[in-house]
């Protein structure tokens, strides 16, 4: 969806519909920037399998733990992406860019910018600002691809292979009953 239709569905919402669309919004751009430290996760985590020769599926269990655990910030892991990639000046300063818009946007932007929900024209900005964000976050994770494809390409993971990794965790998952029991707060538990 582009800005101009996502603003016209808003726009002709009644107010509790424009309260979900906004909501929705900001899900989304929490949901990107989660995307954002998967994806320095996978970069570091694939950087360090490749320089190991004969691994086990623990093996690769640990190293991900290792970084998902991690009590490093997103910040440190672009650094160390920065450095591990040979990163260009201009993507190190879009990427430090978007991590601080990310870290505005997950501790602060509604404590900042409550009042705008109080009218029309501040929705719709909080809608652009929100975005916004999901755009640039698309863009450097794109560049981020092409950074880490050389790995890959050493390590063997091509896009089918991430494909069917991916098909293999939907498998698992589709028909699983969870319940209240479950602990969504761990990893996959």
């Amino acid at each position: 969806m582009n800005e101009q239709s996502i603003l016209e569905e808003f726009e002709e919402a009644d107010p509790e519909q424009q309260f979900k669309l906004l909501m929705a919004h900001f899900g989304r751009t929490i949901y990107y920037s989660q995307l954002l430290e998967q994806q320095s996760i996978n970069m570091l985590a694939v950087k360090e399998l490749s320089g190991i020769s004969d691994f086990t599926s623990a093996k690769v269990d640990e190293i991900f733990d290792k970084y998902d655990f991690s009590k490093q910030t997103l910040g440190t892991f672009s650094k160390t992406i920065a450095k591990s990639f040979n990163l260009s000046t201009e993507d190190v300063m879009e990427l430090e860019a978007v991590i601080k818009l990310r870290n505005h946007f997950t501790h602060s932007y509604f404590r900042f910018n409550d009042v705008l929900m109080h009218s029309d024209s501040g929705k719709i900005k909080m809608i652009k600002d929100f975005n916004a964000f999901t755009i640039r976050v698309k863009s450097i994770d794109a560049k981020l691809v092409v950074y880490s494809d050389r790995y890959d390409q050493m390590y063997g993971l091509t896009a089918e292979v991430y494909q069917a990794q991916m098909d293999q965790v939907r498998d698992n998952w589709k028909d699983k009953e969870i319940g209240d029991d479950y602990d969504s707060i761990k990893k996959n538990n």
